[in-house]
């Protein structure tokens, strides 16, 4: 056993396939045949799953042969699945290094690519899940000791790779930090929102640009969505519609208008500003707009003003995870960190170098933070405001109030705690509603808010995750061929009318399934009586009853704080991200692998549910009569 422990004989058995890899990996960044002759470092692909594979494979056959010494049982069982996992994991590598094809275009390490960005949190995500089977195991076997020592740095190392990996470990968006797409939404729409609301964004732009850029703007080739109907069309169509824009603004609210889109315009460059009108609108509810519209709304617009208000999400980050290291102690925090920095459909690709795209996280964190320390009132109050803020968010409320109204029908009362949480709730709704009117102009724009989200969520994107997404899922059929040679977005737009008859037809049944489980995890947690436990078990609840976005999908980083409540359930949250960025790397078709990634999380989602029931009848066994 002691030389189980003693990492020199490790060393020497692996220092020749240690050589191996990096003679696979490392080439010279001018080679006559090299795709970017930028790049310092680079990495064929079949030579990066092949040298995982050598990797791997010594890794389990130097285990292998340290196992006659280990007299623990339990680490005897521990060795034996890992040696098992390190097999297959090198022949399932091999057999994709097989599968890569010749004149695969090599992965640039440095500078960094997407493609290694996501190698390098594959990397993080495994090492994290090495990190939990040892916390796991190693306490109760010989290697307690050592383990002690080492383990506080590695879980603070996981929470800061973690940090660094969802800022592409500084690389951002491999061109800049700012988020140009994002921000011609979201600032432009909280800057001038009352005039604006859900449907004018696109048609004042391209007014904006006529009367400003003429030279830049053709009308007949131009697309756009149409955001009345959300129908991709051609900028001709909306004429009438973009002569009534300047109605909707005061004269001076109209120049400063002009002024922004022209400023945004020549930051952005024609390919992104083309892209950005193609996509749908600004769909933030009103109360969103309070914080935002009061930052922007005498702002300038600039290069130097996008930096600036792009770095709030970053602070509203660090500000929730410091709320969960307060709560639930530094190793959580840094496990909650790391998962939001692996986990792929949360990338920074999406909403990263945004404007406040980040508050209704930060606010749901606080929100689970104080409940666990006890502070009621507060938790609802930020609570509350995440719901607010991204609506979604209300679901970590539905099992607390569930919970409370099963236990009410047995004992005909209700517990103080959840009046307070109550009262919390409605303090955020009573202060930020009327707000959230004022920074819209009116409270007629909650109504069009509810009629824009019923257009939006009734159109199909290729990068939802849940269940109504997996159930409308569909290969892509054999279009017409007039489809077959129309542009991309022609195609897209057939696509997504395919998916929404696919969904039409499953409706009812994806109802059935979410009431269902709904009722099912209502059920088996009517015994846990502690309100942030039952706050957090919401998670499993959005991915079946909604269908959202990827990137909101970063909620999933609050299961991390049953660590201590249920292991296991954060052991399955580290393989889901492992898995995700297994899947990113492997599937380039958007709608295979968020289907793919769906059914994933809600077995995940699934699991949690069935594992911690145990936990309670296992509790429930445990106590005396």
């Amino acid at each position: 056993m002691r030389r189980l422990n003693n990492g020199a004989g490790l060393s020497r058995s692996v220092y020749p396939i240690l050589a191996t890899s990096i003679l696979l990996w490392v080439r010279p960044a001018l080679a006559a045949d090299t795709a970017s002759p930028a790049a310092a470092v680079s990495v064929y692909p079949a030579a990066l799953l092949l040298s995982g594979a050598l990797l791997a494979l010594a890794a389990a056959m130097t285990l292998f042969m340290r196992m006659p010494r280990v007299r623990d049982a339990q680490l005897r069982r521990a060795c034996g699945w890992v040696i098992a996992s390190g097999m297959a994991t090198a022949l399932t590598l091999l057999i994709g290094a097989t599968q890569v094809p010749a004149d695969a275009a090599p992965i640039s390490f440095w500078p960094l690519s997407d493609t290694a960005a996501q190698v390098l949190k594959l990397l993080i995500a495994v090492a994290a899940l090495a990190y939990l089977i040892l916390e796991l195991t190693a306490p109760r076997s010989v290697l307690a000791r050592t383990w002690q020592k080492v383990r506080r740095p590695a879980v603070i190392l996981l929470g800061v790779s973690g940090l660094a990996a969802y800022w592409n470990f500084g690389a951002f968006h491999f061109t800049q930090f700012t988020h140009q797409h994002e921000l011609l939404h979201y600032y432009l729409g909280s800057k001038h929102g009352p005039e604006l609301r859900y449907t004018r964004l696109y048609d004042c732009i391209l007014q904006a640009q006529l009367e400003e850029q003429p030279e830049l703007v053709n009308l007949q080739t131009q697309r756009v969505q149409d955001l009345v109907s959300n129908r991709l069309v051609f900028a001709t169509e909306l004429q009438e519609r973009l002569k009534l824009c300047p109605q909707s603004f005061s004269p001076e609210r109209w120049l400063v208008f002009k002024r922004d889109v022209v400023a945004l315009r020549s930051i952005a460059g024609a390919a992104l500003w083309n892209s950005s009108l193609i996509d749908f609108g600004f769909n933030a509810p009103p109360t969103w707009n309070v914080i935002p519209s009061a930052i922007t709304r005498n702002l300038d617009l600039s290069a130097e003003s996008l930096r600036a208000v792009a770095l709030i999400d970053p602070l509203l980050i660090l500000a929730g995870l410091g709320c969960i290291a307060w709560a639930f102690g530094l190793e959580v925090a840094c496990l909650a960190a790391c998962f939001f920095g692996v986990f792929f459909p949360s990338r920074f690709f999406w909403t990263g170098g945004g404007f406040m795209r980040q508050d209704w996280l930060a606010c749901l964190l606080a929100g689970l933070a104080l409940l666990r320390r006890n502070f009621p009132v507060a938790a609802g109050f930020f609570l509350g405001c995440s719901g607010l803020f991204r609506l979604f968010p209300f679901a970590f409320l539905a099992l607390p109030f569930t919970s409370a109204a099963l236990n009410a029908v047995q004992t005909r009362r209700v517990e103080a705690g959840l009046w307070r949480l109550a009262l919390g709730v409605l303090l955020a709704c009573v202060t930020l509603v009327p707000l959230g009117a004022r920074s819209m102009g009116g409270f007629s724009s909650y109504g069009q808010f509810y009629e824009n989200s019923v257009k939006h969520l009734s159109t199909p994107y290729t990068n939802n995750i849940g269940l109504a997404s997996l159930l409308s899922f569909r290969p892509r059929p054999n279009f017409s061929a007039e489809i077959q040679t129309a542009d991309l977005n022609e195609r897209l737009v057939a696509y997504r009318e395919m998916r929404q008859e696919a969904f039409s037809s499953v409706r009812y049944l994806f109802v059935a399934l979410a009431l269902s489980f709904f009722a099912m995890t209502a059920w088996y947690m009517r015994r846990e009586r502690r309100m942030w436990v039952l706050s957090i078990l919401g998670f499993v609840l959005i991915p079946v009853g909604t269908n959202l976005a990827c990137y909101y999908f970063s909620f999933l980083m609050v299961a991390t704080v049953l660590w201590r409540e249920e292991p296991r359930i954060v052991v399955f949250l580290f393989l889901l991200a492992a898995a995700s960025q297994i899947l990113g790397l492997t599937i380039t078709s958007d709608e295979l692998l968020y289907a793919a990634i769906s059914m994933v999380v809600l077995y995940v989602c699934l699991e949690s549910v069935l594992t911690y029931r145990l936990r309670l009848l296992s509790r429930e066994s445990d106590t005396p009569d």
